[in-house]
This record gives C-alpha cells, structure tokens and sequence, in this order.
C-alpha cells in the first residue's frame, strides 16, 4: 500500500536563501520568515494565498527566526548587519532598532529573539559574546551579560520568567 503524503498547499520565493525558520502570528493568516543575502529582508507572507503583504530590508542577512508579541503588533527579528529590529506587523514599518557591537564580526545576530511572558523584554544573543534584554517598548538596552564566547544559540526563559537561559559555541550554558 502506497503511503499518504500532505500536498502542497503553496509556495512563495524569497530572493535569498531561507535559514530563518518561519513564524505563524497567534490569528494564523500570517507568516514571517528571513532570507538570506543578497535578498536580506523579512517577509510577512499571507498564509490564504501566498500574496505577500510586506517586506522588510536589513542590511544583511536574516538568519535569525522571528518572534511575534503575544498583542500580535511586533514582530522582532536579529540580523547579520548586528541589529535587532521591532517592526510593525500591520504595515512592515520599522518601530526601533538596537545595534549591537561595532566591531566587524562581533555583533552578528544569528541568534532567534525570545520575549518575556509580560511582553516587556526581548532577550537575543549575539556574536559579540553576549546575551542582552531590550525593552519591547523603545529598543533600549535594559541589560548585557558577558558570557567570553559567541552567542549563536537563542535564549529560552524559565516558567516563571525569572530566570533566561542561553548557549555559548563552547560548550557551556549560562
């Protein structure tokens, strides 16, 4: 007997590779997925039909997976260009971005953002060894944690929300 497999449903191209996995916003009629160079954007793609409804550009690669406000507003996503961004889910408009480290390879941000359960603070890793909280609201930098190594991995925060937990390319966990 021949096995069952799902059809395809649709396909939609971005213009640069896809390393970024997709995000579905909470109502379901919306994904946000990045693409790679030389393509550099995020897209926000209606799930219906494929039509896409915006893009947004960085400045380099978006490797780094979105994560969607539990409002549904924001959509915030790391970049190679060493910036996290804020953008606004109805019309892709950019409502702040934080830039990480100055120096050439070290504010890479391939790391996917993680959100506080009370939608206050984005926590994101990043190549210039650290782990940082920015507030939701305006993009400032609440804190940084030192870790001593590149940050590649994406937080995950405790139930309770009192604790976040990140990986470091050497083997160790903070």
């Amino acid at each position: 007997s021949c096995a069952s497999y799902g059809s395809l449903m649709w396909e939609s191209l971005a213009g640069g590779g896809v390393h970024s996995s997709p995000v579905v916003s909470s109502d379901g009629a919306t994904v946000f997925v990045g693409s790679q160079s030389p393509d550099n954007k995020l897209y926000a793609v209606n799930t219906a039909d494929a039509t896409k409804k915006w893009e947004f550009l960085t400045g380099d690669g978006v490797q780094s997976s979105p994560a969607v406000s539990s409002d549904g507003a924001t959509v915030f996503v790391g970049s190679r260009d060493k910036k996290l961004y804020a953008i606004n889910v109805a019309d892709g408009s950019k409502k702040w971005e934080f830039r990480t480290a100055w120096y050439t390879r070290g504010g890479l941000v391939l790391s996917s953002p993680a959100l506080s359960s009370d939608g206050a603070t984005v926590f994101v890793g990043c190549f210039d060894d650290k782990l940082y909280a920015v507030n939701t609201a305006d993009g400032t930098k609440k804190w940084e944690f030192l870790t001593g190594g590149d940050v590649c991995s994406s937080p995950a925060l405790s139930s309770d929300g009192a604790s976040v937990v990140v990986g470091r390319d050497d083997n160790t966990l903070y």
